[in-house]
C-alpha cells in the first residue's frame, strides 16, 4: 500500500474509509483470514479509492494551473503599466509555480510512455506486438449478427454466416437481364474462322510462359503460397520450362491441381459501419498460387482469347479480362 503521506492533503479523504473497510471486514495483518471472495472485494475497493484520489488530485491540479495562468496574465498587465520591482517578483514566482506544474505533468507523461512502450525494451518485438494487438482488435471479426437477430461468436458460425450471405448475394436474380441477354444474342452470331481459332488449340510454348511472367505486375502481395511475383520474375528462366509441360497436359477442369482452384476470402471491415453485419465488410478473394501457376495459366488462356476476339470487337472492348488477370 502507498502511505497516505504520498498523497496531497486534500485528496486523503478516502483513506480513512478504506481503513474502516478493512477493519469492519475483519481483514487482519499478513492476510491470515483472506479468502478468494474477500480478496476480490478488497481489490475493487482499493481500485475505487485510488481512482477517486487520482481524480481529485487531477482536479486540484487543473484548478491550480488555471488560477496561475490567470494570475500570470494579470501580473504581466500590471507590470507593463507600472513596472514595479514588487510586481516583477510576484510575476516570476507565479511563473515558476506554473512551470513546476507543467513539468510534473510532463514527467508523468514520460513515465507513462516508458511503461506503455519501452518496459522490457530488450525484447525488440514488444513495441510492434503492442501496436499489432490494437490493429488486430480493429480488424478481427469477433461476432456476427445472423438475419434472424441472434449474435454468434464461434469461428465456425461466423464463417457459415459469411458463406450464406455471399451465396445469397451472388445468386440473387438480376433485376433487368435484358441488356445481358441482348449482348449474348449478338455474341452468338460472331464466330471465329478456322485460322482464328487455331491459336486457341495450339500447344503452349515456352515463349508464351515467359511473356505471361513478364506481364505480371510487381509490388503485389504474395498469395497463400508465400511467393511474390518478383520471385517468379527473377527465376523465370528456371521456372518457365518446368511449367510449360504441365500446362500442355491440362485438357479440362478435372486436370487442374486442387491447389490451383483453392481460394481464401478475407473480409475487411468498412469504416464507421456496424462490425456485426456481414454486409458492412469488403470481401477480397486470394487465389492459392495467385501469382504462380494458377495465375499464369489463366493469364495464358485469357490472353489467347483476347488476341482472337480483338478482330471482332471495338477498341477497348477486350481490355478488361486479360489485363485484370495479369
Amino acid at each position: 500500500m502507498v502511505p497516505a503521506t504520498h498523497f496531497p492533503g486534500e485528496a486523503r479523504g478516502g483513506l480513512p474509509d478504506l481503513q474502516s473497510y478493512f477493519h469492519l471486514s475483519g481483514i487482519k495483518r499478513h492476510g491470515r483470514h483472506l479468502t478468494p471472495p474477500s480478496v476480490g472485494c478488497m481489490k475493487v475497493v482499493i481500485r475505487r479509492e485510488f481512482i477517486g484520489i487520482s481524480a481529485a488530485d487531477n482536479k486540484l491540479r487543473l484548478e491550480k494551473r488555471a488560477q496561475l495562468q490567470q494570475q500570470v496574465t494579470e501580473l504581466e498587465t500590471i507590470h507593463k503599466r507600472i513596472g514595479a520591482p514588487r510586481v516583477w517578483r510576484q510575476l516570476n514566482a507565479a511563473r515558476l509555480q506554473l512551470v513546476a506544474i507543467t513539468l510534473d505533468r510532463a514527467e508523468y507523461a514520460a513515465l507513462h510512455l516508458r511503461h506503455s512502450y519501452y518496459v522490457g525494451c530488450n525484447r525488440c518485438g514488444r513495441l510492434l506486438a503492442k501496436r499489432l494487438r490494437a490493429h488486430y482488435q480493429k480488424v478481427e471479426v469477433s461476432s456476427i449478427r445472423l438475419p434472424g437477430g441472434p449474435v454468434v461468436t464461434s469461428d465456425a458460425q461466423i464463417a457459415s454466416a459469411f458463406c450464406d450471405f455471399y451465396r445469397d448475394l451472388y445468386s440473387a436474380q438480376q433485376a433487368d437481364p435484358g441488356p445481358s441477354l441482348h449482348y449474348l444474342e449478338w455474341a452468338r452470331t460472331v464466330k471465329l474462322t478456322l485460322d482464328e481459332a487455331a491459336p486457341l488449340e495450339a500447344p503452349i510454348c515456352l515463349e508464351e510462359v515467359i511473356s505471361a511472367i513478364a506481364r505480371l505486375e510487381v509490388s503485389k502481395s504474395p498469395g497463400p503460397d508465400g511467393f511474390s511475383r518478383d520471385f517468379y520474375k527473377v527465376f523465370c528462366s528456371s521456372l518457365a520450362p518446368i511449367w510449360t509441360r504441365p500446362f500442355n497436359n491440362i485438357r479440362g477442369p478435372d486436370d487442374l491441381q486442387s491447389f490451383m482452384l483453392d481460394a481464401a476470402i478475407v473480409v475487411i471491415p468498412k469504416p464507421r459501419k456496424d462490425p456485426e453485419e456481414c454486409g458492412f465488410y469488403r470481401p477480397i478473394s486470394l487465389l492459392n498460387g495467385g501469382s504462380g501457376p494458377g495465375r499464369l495459366y489463366s493469364g495464358l488462356t485469357v490472353w489467347r482469347q483476347h488476341e482472337a476476339a480483338s478482330a471482332h470487337c471495338g477498341q477497348g472492348e477486350t481490355r478488361g479480362a486479360a489485363h485484370n488477370v495479369a
